[in-house]
């Protein structure tokens, strides 16, 4: 790959994170650092030790986004953002590819024992067995759908036999400005051939009519979606003059693609979010939505967990040094739920050049007591990756959710929902 599509191509990778930033920072208390381990052997499935081998002799090299979904088939989906594909020469990258989107396949063995070199899931004791990188020829699971366009992925989930994988789209609007980046659309692929190999899926891309993208701003969904009360919980981001806020909607139990479905939290009503008829017509369209949480990113984690109620994993102001936690009893999250920094990324500013981003968490690899995370280093310098094996890999953490403050016996009173 030549020196001007290298550059291009890493422009690609930092104007997109820069686009998952919100606008401004927020306060948040510090934890102690012990709160997070790294000790998952996650580590070196997707480290520079490991590397996934693809068909055509290159290698998987790094990549950011690292959305993951339980198959429930003993295999675990991982969504990745921008992915750096070629060889190791002299414990340096060497390019020969790039895509905007790729999947590898976390495969599980259920019935061996936690080993030192294996990583367990969750509280089900299953363990990681393999891990498979299925993107070749540097042809992305979604492909551009037009010239200057490519889909960056958020979440997804399985629900009535179908993979639904939430993506947006990024358009370059002018190629002689560096930041001539913007959201231009919002689409959900639906995989009805998921129990196949990844090379064989068929994406099919389903428009989301409740999305808006203009000049200024955009409406979008996906950043994460968990099930809930028969149905699912879907958040997304408001971004209005770069200011970014938290969204939420519920999808009914005909899943995601039943647009009609989908209920829109908002403050004037309340009640019709959260009444149990979900296949009768709502009363609010995505127009009446009330935003929630400021300083978002795009790319966010909530997790169910359990009688603490929800928790957030996200990274402040989208760049940050610290993986953050909010928790709220309800789905609901607002400005009362206190930002947690639960972990200080020791890879932040290391440099200069050098900042991490896009924490998450991995829900198929949690439970109501353990969170395993995921957080990314990069560089505004192009050449730092290629020659520095320290960035750009996805890295680890556990978090023991027994850390967390005790909620008050006024919990509910505290985030009321009108």
């Amino acid at each position: 790959m030549n020196i001007s599509r290298r550059t291009a191509v890493l422009t690609t990778l930092l104007i997109a994170c820069l686009l998952f930033s919100p606008y401004s920072a927020c306060h948040a208390e510090d934890s102690k650092a012990a709160d997070c381990e790294k000790k998952w052997d996650l580590n070196l499935f997707f480290g520079p030790a490991q590397g996934f081998t693809r068909m055509d002799g290159n290698a998987y090299l790094g990549g950011d986004g690292f959305y993951t979904v339980d198959l429930t088939d003993g295999r675990i989906l991982v969504l990745f953002g921008d992915t750096f594909i070629g060889k190791l020469k002299n414990l340096k990258r060497e390019l020969t590819g790039m895509v905007n989107n790729s999947v590898a396949i976390i495969h599980l063995n259920e019935n061996s024992e936690v080993s030192e070199n294996s990583a367990q899931r969750g509280s089900s004791g299953s363990t990681v067995q393999s891990v498979k990188f299925y993107t070749t020829s540097n042809s992305p699971l979604f492909p551009a759908p037009s010239p200057n366009t490519f889909y960056w992925p958020l979440d997804g989930v399985l629900h009535n036999d179908v993979l639904y994988l939430f993506a947006v789209k990024i358009e370059k609007t002018d190629s002689d400005k560096a930041f001539g980046f913007r959201e231009a659309g919002n689409t959900l692929f639906a995989i009805r051939n998921w129990a196949a190999s990844p090379d064989r899926w068929e994406p099919e891309p389903i428009k989301i009519p409740h999305g808006a993208f203009g000049k200024n701003g955009y409406i979008m969904w996906g950043s994460s979606i968990l099930p809930w009360q028969g149905g699912h919980l879907i958040y997304g981001v408001w971004c209005e003059n770069g200011k970014k806020r938290m969204v939420l909607a519920r999808s009914g139990g005909r899943g995601p693609e039943a647009f009609s479905d989908w209920r829109f939290y908002s403050k004037k009503n309340p009640d019709d979010f959260f009444k149990n008829d979900l296949e009768s017509p709502s009363s609010l369209s995505y127009q009446e939505i009330s935003p929630l949480l400021t300083d978002i990113s795009n790319e966010f984690t909530v997790l169910n967990i359990g009688q603490r109620g929800f928790m957030l994993v996200t990274t402040p102001v989208g760049m940050s040094p610290y993986v953050q936690v909010r928790i709220s009893p309800n789905p609901v999250f607002d400005e009362n739920c206190r930002p947690l920094n639960i972990y200080r990324c020791p890879e932040h500013g290391m440099g200069k050049n050098i900042f991490t981003y896009s924490a998450k968490a991995l829900r198929p690899m949690s439970d109501e007591k353990k969170v395993t995370l995921v957080y990314f280093s990069n560089s505004f310098d192009f050449w730092e990756p290629l020659r520095d094996l320290r960035l750009y890999w996805p890295k680890f953490l556990e978090f023991d959710l027994s850390r967390l403050p005790s909620p008050p016996a006024c919990w509910e009173s505290l985030f009321p929902l009108k």
